[in-house]
C-alpha cells in the first residue's frame, strides 16, 4: 500500500469507516501485527462488519494475538453468522459438533450447518451430506444427503463429486444415471471407469432393467429446505470378542463405504511419510520399522463429519472423545508395512506435556478399504500360532495395550503386514488414560 492510499485509509478508519477499519486491520493482521489488528477489527465488527467477526474469531481461536480463546472466537463466529454470513454459520458448526474447547452441542451445530448450506457454502452443503447420510430416516439419509452432495458438486466440491457420483450408479435418493455418474467422476478427477468399477464391486451398479435416465437438470429449487437436519446416533454393531486377554475385539461394519471414502477422500491431499513415537523420549522420528504416509486431523483440518467420524469410534471403544488422539489416516502401498510394534509408551522417559496425557490404553483400527492381498494386522504372541485379522472396509479392531492395572502389555505387540496387491487405508484412534486438551 503507497503512503498516501495508506493516509486515507487510516483517516476512514479513524472516521467510522466499517469497511477502511476492516482492510487496516487485515493490513496490521498481514504485515503479522496482530495486536494493533484487533483494534480495527473490533471497531469494524462493533459496526456490523461480518468479515471483520470472521477475522476476530479466527484470531481468537488460533492464539495469535495472545492464547487461544474458543469462546470469543464463538462469540465472533456467531456475530457474523447473525449478520448473514454462510462461513460464519459454517465456523459455528465446526465448533459446536467438534467441541474445540465450547460445550458439545449437536443440535445447534447442525442447525448451523443447515444454514450455511442454505447460504450456498460449499463445504457446508458436502460436511452435512456425509452426516445426514447416517440418518435412520430414509428420505434424509438418501435423498436430502444426495442433494447436498449434488450441489456442492455443481459448485465444484471434487470430494462432493466423487460421493454423489457413487450414489447416482445406485440410484440412492435419485435416479440411476451412468451420464451423470460419469460428469461427476470427471469433475471428482477420477477416472468413470475406475469408479464404476469400484462401483459394480460394491454392488452398487442399476441392474439389468435400470436404463441410465437422461441427466436430469438440477436447479435452485432442488435444495432442500433441510428441515429435518439433525446430528444422527445409529447403534454400533455387536462386537466379535477375537480374544480374552489382552482384548480384542472387532466391529464388522463399524463405519459404511461411504465414511470410509470420506475420511480417504479428505486426509489423501496431506498424507506425509510416517514417522513413529520413540518410546523414551514420546518425540516423532523417522525409522525403517514403519514405510507409510499418514496424516492426523488436528483442529485445522477436522470439520463436523469427521468429529462425527471420530464421536462414534470413541464411543465404540469406550471412551469419551476428550480423551482420545486426534485420528489418525494411513496409507500403505504393494511392499510397505509396519513391523512389530506396541502402541504403549514409555511416559517415564518423556515431556511433562506428554506425560501428562497417561498412557495409551487402547487402540482402535478401522479398515477403511479392503485389500487385495497383504495388509492384515497380525498379534503373533496371541493364540498357539498367533492371530491375524484381514482387512474389511468399515471393519473396527479394538485392542488392549496395557493390562487391567493399565501396566504395558507385551502381548499386545502387533504388525501390519506387508501389503502384496492394491493399497491399504486405515484410520487409527489412540485412547489415553487422561484428558488430552484442545485435541
Amino acid at each position: 500500500m503507497d503512503e498516501t492510499r495508506d493516509r486515507r485509509l487510516r483517516a476512514l478508519a479513524r472516521d467510522g469507516d466499517a469497511l477502511a477499519q476492516y482492510r487496516l486491520g487485515m493490513a496490521y493482521l498481514h504485515g503479522d501485527k496482530p495486536r494493533r489488528a484487533l483494534r480495527w477489527l473490533q471497531d469494524s465488527s462493533n459496526a456490523g462488519h461480518p468479515q471483520a467477526a470472521l477475522a476476530l474469531g479466527r484470531i481468537f481461536l488460533s492464539g495469535a494475538a495472545s492464547s487461544p480463546d474458543p469462546a470469543r472466537a464463538l462469540a465472533m463466529f456467531e456475530r457474523a453468522a447473525t449478520a448473514g454470513s454462510a462461513q460464519g454459520c459454517y465456523e459455528v458448526a465446526r465448533l459446536k459438533c467438534c467441541a474445540w474447547g465450547v460445550a458439545f452441542a449437536p443440535t445447534e451445530g447442525v442447525e448451523s450447518l443447515a444454514l450455511a448450506a442454505r447460504g450456498g457454502h460449499l463445504e457446508a452443503l458436502r460436511v452435512l451430506a456425509v452426516i445426514l447420510g447416517q440418518s435412520e430416516e430414509e428420505h434424509v439419509r438418501d435423498t436430502l444427503a444426495t442433494r447436498c452432495l449434488l450441489r456442492a458438486a455443481s459448485l465444484g466440491d471434487p470430494i462432493a463429486a466423487h460421493l454423489a457420483g457413487l450414489r447416482v450408479i445406485a440410484g440412492r435418493g435419485t435416479r440411476p444415471d451412468t451420464a451423470l455418474a460419469s460428469d461427476l467422476f470427471a469433475m471428482s478427477g477420477r477416472s468413470f471407469e475406475v469408479s464404476r468399477r469400484i462401483a459394480a464391486g460394491l454392488g452398487l451398479e442399476p441392474g439389468p432393467g435400470e436404463a441410465a435416465s437422461p441427466t436430469p437438470a438440477h436447479t435452485e429449487d432442488d435444495l432442500p429446505t433441510l428441515n429435518d437436519a439433525s446430528w444422527p446416533d445409529p447403534a454400533l454393531p455387536n462386537p466379535e470378542v477375537l480374544n480374552e486377554s489382552p482384548h480384542v475385539a472387532c466391529y464388522p461394519g463399524l463405519l459404511d463405504r461411504e465414511l470410509c471414502d470420506y475420511l480417504r477422500l479428505r486426509a489423501e491431499p496431506d498424507l506425509l511419510p510416517s514417522n513413529t513415537i520413540d518410546p523414551r523420549r514420546g518425540t516423532s522420528v523417522a525409522v525403517s520399522l514403519r514405510t507409510s504416509s499418514e496424516t492426523n486431523f488436528l483442529r485445522t483440518l477436522r470439520d463436523p463429519a469427521v468429529g462425527w467420524i471420530e464421536r462414534r469410534l470413541a464411543k465404540a471403544a469406550g471412551y469419551e472423545l476428550s480423551h482420545t488422539e486426534p485420528l489418525a489416516i494411513l496409507r500403505y502401498f504393494p511392499g510397505e508395512e509396519y513391523k512389530p510394534h506396541y502402541d504403549f509408551v514409555q511416559l517415564e522417559n518423556q515431556e511433562p506435556a506428554l506425560r501428562a496425557l497417561g498412557q495409551r490404553l487402547h487402540t482402535l483400527i478401522v479398515y477403511l478399504d479392503a485389500v487385495a492381498a497383504g495388509g492384515a494386522t497380525a498379534f503373533p504372541r496371541l493364540g498357539q500360532d498367533g492371530l491375524t485379522v484381514t482387512a474389511q472396509a468399515g471393519k473396527g479392531l479394538l485392542f488392549d495395550n496395557c493390562d487391567s492395572d493399565g501396566a504395558p502389555d507385551p502381548r499386545s505387540l502387533h504388525a501390519g503386514t506387508p501389503v502384496v496387491t492394491g493399497e491399504k487405508w486405515v484410520a487409527t484412534l489412540w485412547c489415553r488414560a487422561n484428558r488430552v486438551p484442545m485435541r
